[in-house]
């Protein structure tokens, strides 16, 4: 995850590079990239207020969901070692997916060899064998539930780099906003000559 953020934050100082017309807006869209918001205030902008709020919501949700998301996870392994018969658990997260897709170790053994990948079976000292099908749906809808409250983390890191890239766009917007920036173009066709002129505002 600290790999993907880092990527995100090089795109997004590539993005100042390219789009920001002098230092200054540079500076301003590197503020946005920072702390979303920061940059509109240096055009004494309302909208900053906007950006802030919603930088703020987003890391308690994401603090808060990765908090979930942990306890959720101690709930899990810890009612799965009371119900599940297992002595030793496989480390990986499509193990702890199999512990409640099925009933019993045998039973998954059974249908990887069936399904002829034999290297999908998890050595016998993670084998689990559940004391009631009740128990083991209670199980698999704990995981469920631990895996809703990391995706909605994710989800928050997601609003977190939007936000940036909004805000960002949002300076660009009010930078050439300032400098009045205006296009024009012109046609001359049998000496009659047609000019219209494009505001980016």
């Amino acid at each position: 995850m600290k790999k993907i953020l880092f990527i995100i934050f090089i795109n997004l100082i590539l993005l100042t590079n390219t789009f920001a017309q002098n230092e200054i807006d540079k500076k301003n869209i590197l503020k946005s990239i920072i702390l979303p918001g920061w940059g509109e205030l240096n055009y004494n902008n309302s909208r900053s207020k906007m950006f802030f709020i919603t930088e703020a919501t987003m890391w308690i949700s994401m603090f808060t969901f990765n908090r979930y998301h942990d306890i959720q996870d101690s709930d899990m392994k810890n009612y799965a070692k009371i119900h599940s018969g297992a002595e030793e658990f496989a480390s990986t997260s499509q193990y702890w997916v199999d512990l409640g897709g099925y009933f019993s170790y045998q039973d998954f053994k059974e249908e990887m060899l069936e399904s002829r990948t034999p290297e999908k079976i998890y050595n016998e000292k993670f084998a689990w064998d559940w004391d009631s099908r009740e128990n083991a749906n209670k199980y698999r809808n704990l995981r469920i539930d631990r895996d809703k409250s990391l995706l909605r983390a994710k989800f928050a890191i997601g609003g977190l780099v939007f936000n940036r890239i909004l805000s960002a766009i949002d300076v660009i917007y009010l930078a050439n906003n300032q400098n009045h920036l205006t296009s024009s173009l012109s046609f001359n066709q049998n000496v009659t000559t047609f000019h219209f002129s494009i505001p980016f505002n």
